[in-house]
């Protein structure tokens, strides 16, 4: 991603601190992976 999509990914899938405060490096990982194949899925679909 770069640019506005980037921009926009990163403002709508913040993690909330009080899940985000007891991750380790895994669990980072693993939600950006998640997340962001969440988000490019949905890119082109009107919500």
């Amino acid at each position: 991603m770069r640019g506005d999509t980037l921009e926009k990914y990163m403002l709508n899938c913040r993690p909330e601190f009080d899940k985000a405060q007891y991750w380790n490096s895994y669990d980072y990982i693993k939600y950006i992976k998640e997340s962001s194949k969440k988000f490019t899925d949905t890119l082109g679909k009107g919500k």
